[in-house]
């Protein structure tokens, strides 16, 4: 299933990507755009086609609760991370958003993506401030740690709103999804809040 939406991203990406005007602008930075405030170490490769669309691609590290870690640290061994991949399309470019969407409602609805790598876990469906979201919680055992098992709850979004669609996965030692859920809905404040024409 992976494959399956690999090879679709690819080839809704080739047809986007072969068809927008010159004057494409691709950037690499340290500050992001959308990432929650308790993140760090952040990352941000941003590609801007003029009336045509912007994508986003950001990452950062985020503290562990140390309970639900090996060894019992907030920013040791056991990392916690939130990221996106986020596609913003201009009014010109509303047809290959509204194609785009299409693909993934038909072959890639979020529970399946989850699902796919969830395994054996249960994966929790929810909506947080009108966006579909999934999250899944998994334990293991520690060996000779601080703590006798660690517990990882792997929260995402689907964010489709106007013509912007983001994919955000909080990946977090936690007891919970509580703190994650925090995380994503910051996530989404703040993508609200993009000039998207401004964005380099």
């Amino acid at each position: 299933m992976r494959l399956l939406f690999r090879a679709v991203s690819s080839a809704i990406a080739v047809g986007v990507l072969a068809s927008p005007p010159l004057g494409r602008v691709v950037s690499a930075q340290t500050k992001a755009y959308t990432l929650p405030g308790a993140a760090t170490d952040p990352s941000s490769i941003v590609s801007n086609v003029p009336n045509f669309m912007v994508s986003m691609d950001e990452g950062g590290t985020v503290p562990s609760e140390p309970k639900a870690t090996c060894d019992n640290r907030a920013t040791g061994n056991s990392r916690s991370t939130a990221g996106l991949h986020l596609e913003h399309y201009f009014a010109g470019a509303k047809d290959v958003f509204d194609q785009k969407v299409g693909v993934l409602r038909q072959y890639m609805g979020l529970k399946q993506a989850v699902q796919g790598a969830a395994g054996s876990s249960a994966v929790v469906m929810e909506t947080l401030d009108g966006s579909e979201a999934a999250y899944v919680i998994t334990s293991r055992p520690c060996i000779e740690d601080a703590n006798p098992s660690a517990t990882n709850v792997e929260y995402h979004v689907r964010l489709i709103r106007d013509t912007t669609y983001a994919d955000i996965i909080i990946t977090m030692y936690a007891a919970t999804p509580d703190t994650a859920r925090k995380y994503a809905r910051e996530m989404l404040q703040k993508i609200a809040a993009v000039d998207y024409a401004s964005v380099k």
